[in-house]
Formats: C-alpha cells, sequence, structure tokens
C-alpha cells in the first residue's frame, strides 16, 4: 500500500487506444441512425417509474404501549412522531457505519502513520460507537424498535455504502480515505442539528443534551479531518514540486 498514488499507465480515459476510441464513437453513431419510438422520452420514462413506485422503507408503529401513549401525546402537541423516529432510525444506521469507517480507516493508518494519530482516530471511533448508544437508548425510550429499518436509515444506509467501500480498498491512500471520512463527517454533522432541533421541538430536553455534546464531538472529528486533509495535499503536492526540481 502506498501513501500517495503514482504517476503509470491508465487505460481509463479516451485517449489511451485512438483506433479503438474511434471504434467506439463510429459505432455509437451507427447507433443514433437505428429507428426508436421517440413517443416517449428517457426523462419520461424514468417519471413513470418513480410514480408507480412503492416506498424506500415504512416508519415503524410502535412497538409497546408506552411507544403509543408517546407518539400519542406528540400528535397532541402538533408534532409528527414519525419524523423524529424517522430521523433516530437514521442517525443509528450512520453512526453504526461510522465506527465502520473509523475501524478501516485505522487498520490502514496502523502501518502508515504516527502512533498519536491512531490513537486520536481510536478516540472518535470510541465516540462514534457512544453516539450509536445514546441514540438507540432514546429510540427504545421512546418505545420505537431500534433495529428497524426506517425511510432514512434505508438511504443513509445505501448513501454511505460508497464511503465504506473507499476506505475499505486496500490501494486508497491515507489522503483518498481521510476525504471519504470527511464526506461522511460532513452529513453528519448536520444531522446531528437536524436532530437536536426536532427533540427540542419534541420537549425532549435531556435528550436535546445528550445529542448536543455528541454535536460537539463531531465538530471535533469534522475540524481535524478538514486540517488532515488539507496537510495531506499540501504536503505531497510540495513533495511533488520538490521533485520536479
Amino acid at each position: 500500500m502506498k501513501e500517495t498514488s503514482s504517476l503509470g499507465l491508465n487505460k481509463t480515459g479516451i485517449k489511451t487506444s485512438p483506433l479503438l476510441s474511434k471504434q467506439m464513437v463510429t459505432g455509437m453513431e451507427e447507433f443514433r441512425k437505428m429507428p426508436l419510438d421517440e413517443s416517449i422520452t428517457a426523462n419520461e420514462f424514468r417519471q413513470a417509474y418513480i410514480s408507480e413506485s412503492g416506498e424506500a422503507a415504512k416508519v415503524p408503529a410502535p412497538a409497546t404501549a408506552k411507544g403509543a401513549i408517546s407518539s400519542g401525546m406528540q400528535m397532541l402537541k402538533g408534532n409528527d412522531p414519525r419524523i423524529l423516529i424517522d430521523k433516530l432510525g437514521e442517525r443509528i444506521a450512520f453512526e453504526r457505519t461510522g465506527v465502520r469507517l473509523y475501524d478501516a480507516l485505522i487498520t490502514k493508518c496502523e502501518l502508515l502513520d504516527t502512533e498519536e494519530t491512531v490513537s486520536r482516530l481510536r478516540t472518535f471511533r470510541e465516540e462514534e460507537a457512544h453516539h450509536f448508544e445514546i441514540v438507540r437508548d432514546v429510540m427504545e425510550k421512546l418505545g420505537g424498535d431500534s433495529t428497524a429499518m426506517t425511510p432514512c436509515a434505508n438511504t443513509a444506509g445505501v448513501a454511505s455504502m460508497g464511503l465504506l467501500q473507499v476506505i475499505s480498498d486496500p490501494r486508497t491512500t491515507v489522503a483518498q480515505c481521510v476525504q471519504a471520512i470527511l464526506i461522511a463527517e460532513l452529513a453528519d454533522n448536520d444531522a446531528w442539528d437536524l436532530l437536536i432541533q426536532l427533540a427540542d421541538e419534541a420537549g425532549l430536553a435531556e435528550q436535546v443534551k445528550q445529542f448536543q455534546i455528541a454535536k460537539d464531538n463531531e465538530d471535533t472529528h469534522l475540524e481535524f479531518m478538514r486540517e488532515w486533509l488539507k496537510e495531506l495535499t499540501l504536503r505531497k503536492d510540495t513533495e511533488a514540486e520538490q521533485g520536479r526540481h
């Protein structure tokens, strides 16, 4: 594994093989001459699928009498309990993935980086695990099912899948992995702000305090990743510049 990308043969660009590229363009031009059904556009075709599709998932009904009462109280206050439950499910899914992201980054950094950096990452990993436990406990306290895949949990899981693939790939550099973590932390940071607002509107004062502590942790994660990526990128740029002289 290398700490930075190397210069070498890359066959993905069209200019790598002018002859085959010309044949590909010719083939596309011939394809365009084929008679097509123009009664429906590609966009209309996609919209038909969208309009006929079902939901990605459903917000589960309260699993306990306590949960039903809690939902009823929220509705009396004018709040929609489904939104809070859905967003709690999202954070459960995302924080669980956050633990896996840091596990994968730690494994890679143990080969290349300092023990000080690895120790910092381990702290972040434990904080992500703790955030998962906090939200899981709140979900259970409200009578929800913390194991259920809510709609937002489903989409968060799919969205973060690519980030996990980047960091787990043995060929990616530390800088590339840090950029993937930064994307996750940016999304995580805004999501905690929204969850705090929803909990506050629901009158969950104690939970708001817990969520705010988690948000403060995430602020630290985000700032560290921003600075680390900048440092890695500028350092490699300087080394490349020195290599040209």
